[in-house]
This record gives C-alpha cells, structure tokens and sequence, in this order.
C-alpha cells in the first residue's frame, strides 16, 4: 500500500509540474512571447512523450499545431487550444486525486 502511495504521489508532483508548463505557455501566448511560449511547449512536450501511444501522438500534434500557431504570430488560436488541452489535463489529475482519496479511505 506504501509503495503505490509513493507511486500515485510521484504521478501527482509531475502531474503538478506539467500543469505548471501550461501556465507558462498560455502566458508566453498571453504576452505574445513567442520564445516563452515556444520553450513551454517544447518542455510539455518532452513530458509528455507518450513513447508510440495513438492518444499521446495525437496530443502531441496539437503542441505542433500550437508551436505553428506560435510561429506564424496566431496567439490567440494557440491559447484556445493550450487552454483547452490544460482543462483537460486538470481534470485527469482531479480524477486521479479522488481516486486516490477514495483508495485511502478502502485502507
């Protein structure tokens, strides 16, 4: 039980962590900083590296959608699209936080 504890609370901190890089790369689209919003989206992407996975390739063409976005000044388009991809990476982590709450109380 200790060690899954551990396991879901390392999954938390990173998870913690990635939500941390999209504040900083919807403030780079925010502030129209492209190098800042570049450099975020790099770092979510090195995160979030799915290693071959169908779902995480295609979330990996939405950062390239938004590094092109970035790139051509479409600010705006790339925050809709950064927010929306945080909304729900927020959600799967209150997910997961409730169902380690709910393990907890099992315990």
């Amino acid at each position: 039980v200790g060690d899954v504890r551990d396991v879901m609370g390392r999954w938390l901190e990173r998870g913690d962590q990635v939500t941390a890089l999209f504040e900083c790369a919807l403030r780079g689209c925010l502030l129209m900083d492209r190098h800042v919003a570049e450099e975020s989206i790099y770092e979510l992407m090195r995160a979030l590296d799915s290693q071959g996975r169908a779902a995480g390739n295609r979330v990996l063409e939405h950062f390239d959608t938004c590094l092109t976005d970035v790139a051509e000044g479409e600010y705006e388009d790339a925050f809709q699209a950064l927010s929306m991809l945080r909304d729900h990476w927020v959600e799967a982590l209150d997910a997961l936080r409730r169902d380690c709450r709910r393990a907890d109380r099992l315990h």
